[in-house]
C-alpha cells in the first residue's frame, strides 16, 4: 500500500484511530466486523472495480503507474476466493467507532476543515 500512497502519514488504520482516542481520554465503543468484499469487478478490470480497489487503497490508482497498478491487483487476486457462482470476494474486517454525540452543535465549517466534501451538518440543514 506504501507504494501506491507514497506517504506513510497518509496511510490511517482502525488501530491509529484508537490509539488516538485512548491516547486523548475520549469515550467510544469499537466494534469488529468481519466482511467480505466483492471484487468480480476489480478482477474483470472493470472501471467499477478500479473505482472499488482505488478506494481499498485509498488512492486513486487510475494516476498509479502500469507496473505497480497490475501488481496490486495481482494481490488482490491471491486474495481472492472464487465462489462456485464465478463471485470473487476477499475477506475485508472493518472497525467500527461509536462516539457518543456531541453536546455542541456546530454552526460553520471549521477553518482547518479542507475536505472539499460537504460537511454532513450542512446536508443536515437543508432538510430540517
Amino acid at each position: 500500500m506504501l507504494e501506491a500512497k507514497g506517504n506513510q502519514n497518509e496511510m490511517f488504520t482502525a488501530k491509529d484511530i484508537r490509539n488516538l482516542l485512548d491516547t486523548q481520554s475520549h469515550p467510544h465503543q469499537f466494534h469488529h466486523v468481519d466482511a467480505r468484499l466483492d471484487v468480480t469487478e476489480c478482477l474483470q478490470g472493470l472501471e467499477t472495480g478500479v473505482k472499488i480497489m482505488s478506494f481499498c487503497m485509498e488512492c486513486d490508482l487510475r494516476q498509479l503507474q502500469e507496473a505497480k497498478f497490475f501488481k496490486i491487483l495481482q494481490a488482490f487476486w491471491r486474495l481472492a476466493e472464487i465462489e462456485d457462482s464465478g463471485k470473487a470476494f476477499i475477506n475485508e474486517p472493518i472497525g467500527v467507532f461509536v462516539l457518543p454525540a456531541p453536546s455542541v452543535t456546530v454552526e460553520q465549517r471549521s477553518p482547518e476543515d479542507q475536505d472539499p466534501v460537504i460537511d454532513y451538518w450542512q446536508l443536515a440543514q437543508r432538510f430540517d
